[in-house]
């Protein structure tokens, strides 16, 4: 017998049912298994504790460092503009460590943070006028709270290899590409 020997099918009437079907190959058997199951509910409770474990709202720019250095993301007051995320960038960004790491390649630089997303769910009100960018650098008033994190790599990026596909970010103006 060749093949896979469980098949697993979503069909167009599994949704409205709330379950997945299956069937084994080499008995012909079948079955149905709910999308709510209890193990997909903790793996679902377990990731979304450590995902609001490791999301901090921070208010002071000196902090912002520290938390990203934890491997936290960070929420933060910002002004949306495309310039700012970049200086965020440079500033956060770490220099090149003398040395090697565990497995002995070359210690790299710290990524710097960079903007992830807009949460809809605000945790307060961003008061227009008032409420200040939390760039370092920025003059300008904050507009929306939005997550900011660091990217870690595993991999060495080679100019001969390229970059990865570009992806929405709301910091770039429409049709903009990052470099």
């Amino acid at each position: 017998m060749k093949g896979v020997p469980i098949r697993v099918e979503f069909g167009p009437k599994d949704p409205a049912k709330d379950v997945i079907s299956w069937a084994r190959r080499e008995t012909g058997e079948k079955g149905t298994l709910p999308l709510a199951d209890a193990a997909s509910k903790a793996l679902y409770d377990k990731t979304d504790k450590s995902f609001r474990e490791h999301r901090l709202q921070i208010t002071e720019s000196d902090k912002i460092v520290p938390a990203l250095d934890a491997k936290n993301m960070v929420l933060i007051p910002h002004c949306l503009t495309g310039d700012c995320e970049d200086r965020i960038k440079e500033l956060t960004t770490g220099k090149l460590e003398e040395g090697h790491d565990a497995r002995g390649a070359p210690k790299a630089p710290t990524m710097g943070m960079k903007g992830l997303y807009i949460p809809f769910e605000q945790p307060e009100e961003v008061v227009a006028g008032e409420t200040e960018c939390l760039s370092p650098e920025c003059k300008l008033k904050a507009r929306r709270w939005c997550i900011f994190g660091r990217s870690y790599y595993s991999i060495v990026r080679l100019p001969e290899f390229p970059s990865p596909a570009p992806c929405f970010n709301p910091f770039l103006a429409q049709g903009q590409e990052r470099s």
